[in-house]
């Protein structure tokens, strides 16, 4: 689909040292395909990057940073770039000055960001006490697919800082994950954040104990089972820069699925 005043950014290069953010999204049906421009020339994505740029086109904050994307970052039709560029992943996320989390326009979301008693409560010293019945709108936002993306695991859990927007809201993801930690117990949006707290509580001080400071990857592969992805092995290379396998796993998408499991066996 082609509008009249499409997103329009240029692709450039840089080196490591530049200071740049990531963006975390879903990627969404593969049709309809909507336009861009990109240094002058029309480019096709998919619906939610296509409204993340167009929503933030206008953002000053943004308008003069560097924004990676893996879909206009990576050639997805070079299996030896795909294959390096995703090997690189954790380090991609880990060196960005900020990751956003893109919900995409989602009106319920875009409420439970502007909310004032959610900021309130997001600005707390301590998480809200589970007393407090959470709305419907509140349980949505915890279980929306964004949370269950296997990348989004290694995305936001090695993110420096992260903030989470959806549509013209955006908040902290730090503040998000204090002000409802605990109130969907079963959901993605639970899974991940206690993941996120227990790896940042060691973080800061390595005298406190940790499990997750200590997974493999069979134990993150347990974990998140609950995760959603297109490509399996997915499920196993969106892992690999959270655990100590990853170093001497190989990314590979040449290979059957068969080998991808008989090597991840072998690196286990």
């Amino acid at each position: 689909m082609r509008s009249e005043n499409p997103p329009n950014g240029r692709l450039e290069s840089r080196t490591p040292l530049c200071p740049y953010i990531c963006l975390s999204y879903t990627w969404g049906e593969a049709s309809p395909m909507y336009t861009i421009k990109i240094n002058g020339k029309f480019f096709h994505v998919r619906k939610g990057l296509w409204e993340f740029l167009d929503t933030v086109r206008t953002w000053r904050w943004l308008r003069r940073r560097s924004l990676w994307i893996d879909a206009l970052c990576i050639d997805q039709e070079n299996r030896m770039e795909r294959n390096h560029q995703v090997q690189q992943m954790g380090k991609i996320f880990w060196g960005a000055d900020l990751v956003i989390c893109w919900l995409g326009r989602n009106p319920e979301f875009e409420s439970v960001l502007a909310a004032p008693w959610y900021r309130q409560n997001a600005l707390a010293v301590t998480p809200r006490t589970s007393q407090l019945t959470l709305p419907g709108k509140y349980v949505a936002f915890c279980w929306a697919k964004y949370w269950s993306r296997a990348w989004v695991t290694q995305e936001v859990a090695l993110a420096r800082e992260a903030v989470v927007i959806a549509g013209s809201q955006f908040l902290a993801l730090k503040h998000v994950i204090h002000a409802i930690v605990g109130e969907a117990p079963l959901s993605p949006f639970q899974y991940l954040s206690n993941y996120i707290l227990d790896r940042r509580r060691y973080t800061l001080d390595p005298t406190m104990s940790s499990i997750v400071s200590t997974w493999g990857l069979l134990n993150l592969l347990h974990h998140f089972r609950g995760t959603a992805c297109a490509i399996p092995r997915d499920r196993i290379y969106s892992l690999l820069a959270l655990c100590r396998e990853g170093k001497r796993y190989q990314v590979n998408y040449d290979v059957s699925e068969a080998q991808v499991v008989r090597h991840t066996l072998e690196v286990c």
